[in-house]
C-alpha cells in the first residue's frame, strides 16, 4: 500500500475490513477484534434487519456461538430450544433424532428469527469494531492486482474510502467483492432458493425442527421450525437447477404443502 495514501488517509486505514455483517460477517470481524485486530464491518442495511431464513442455529455455530460468550445470552433471551430434528419421507415414514439428550450448552440449537439473531451479532461486534450500518460498499480499490481497500456510499451519497491490509467479503450471494475479484461463480446446482412465512396459532408443534420431503416438494423439502409453542417458520426449498427445470412456483409449491399437511 502506497505510504503517502495512508498517511492522507490514517483515520480510514484498518488492519481488516469485513463486507457484510450477516451472521458470518459480524462473527469474522468479532473474532479478528478478539485478537487485537483493528477491523472495520461495514453494510448496506441497518440493524436490526429482517432476512429470508429458516431460523434454525445448530451444529458447529454453537462452537462458535460459545467462542463468542453468546450461546449462555441467547438461551437467557427465550429463545426456543430445539429437543431434535425430524425427517419425513415422501411416504409418510418418520425418523426422529434427539438433540438435548446428555443436557448442557453444548446440545440441541436455537430457532431464533435472523432479526434478532443478527442484531445480537452485529451489537456484540460493534462493541469492539468500527461499524458502518447503511453504507454501501460499491467497489475495491486495487494496488495492481491486490485489494488494498473498499469505497462505500452512505445514505447521504457521500463517497468514502477506506483502506486494509485485508479485505473479506462476507456479503452474500451477490457479493460485491466477489463479483469484483471475479470469484462470483453462481452455478444452479449448488444454489438453492426457498420461500418462508411466519406462522401463529398453531397448536400441533413439537419441539423438533422438522424438513419433510413431500411429493408436493420434491426434489426439495419443506420445513417447519418452531419459533415457541404456537408460533413457527414454515418454507420450502429447491435447488436453482431444479426450479429452472420444472419451472417450479415456489410460492404455490409452499400452499400445497400446508394444505397436505
Amino acid at each position: 500500500m502506497n505510504a503517502g495514501r495512508c498517511n492522507a488517509m490514517e483515520g480510514n486505514v484498518y488492519d481488516a475490513i469485513v463486507v457484510g455483517a450477516g451472521p458470518s460477517g459480524s462473527t469474522c470481524a468479532a473474532l479478528l477484534a478478539k485478537e487485537g485486530v483493528r477491523v472495520l464491518l461495514a453494510d448496506r442495511e441497518g440493524f436490526p434487519r429482517d432476512k429470508p431464513c429458516g431460523d434454525a442455529v445448530g451444529g458447529k455455530a454453537l462452537n462458535v456461538l460459545s467462542s463468542l460468550g453468546l450461546l449462555h445470552s441467547l438461551a437467557q433471551k427465550g429463545f426456543l430450544r430445539s429437543s431434535g430434528i425430524v425427517f419425513s419421507s415422501p411416504n409418510g415414514t418418520e425418523v426422529e433424532i434427539p438433540l438435548l439428550e446428555g443436557g448442557g450448552e453444548m446440545s440441541g440449537g436455537f430457532v431464533c428469527r435472523r432479526k434478532d439473531f443478527d442484531a445480537i451479532l452485529f451489537q456484540h461486534a460493534k462493541k469492539a469494531c468500527k461499524t458502518l450500518e447503511r453504507s454501501e460498499v460499491f467497489d475495491l480499490i486495487f494496488d495492481g492486482t491486490r485489494v488494498i481497500g473498499i469505497k462505500a456510499r452512505g445514505v447521504d451519497g457521500k463517497e468514502e474510502a477506506y483502506y486494509a491490509k485485508v479485505v473479506v467479503g462476507a456479503d452474500g450471494v451477490n457479493s460485491v467483492v466477489a463479483r469484483k475479484t471475479l470469484c462470483l461463480a453462481a452455478d444452479p446446482k449448488h444454489y438453492a432458493s426457498a420461500v418462508r412465512a411466519y406462522y401463529s396459532g398453531i397448536d400441533s408443534l413439537r419441539g423438533n425442527i422438522e424438513v419433510h420431503f413431500l411429493r408436493e416438494s420434491m426434489p426439495g423439502y419443506f420445513w417447519i421450525f418452531p419459533l415457541s409453542s404456537h408460533e413457527a417458520n414454515v418454507g420450502v426449498g429447491m435447488l436453482l437447477s431444479e426450479v429452472s427445470k420444472k419451472r417450479a412456483n415456489l410460492h404455490r409449491i409452499l400452499e400445497r404443502c400446508l394444505k397436505s399437511g
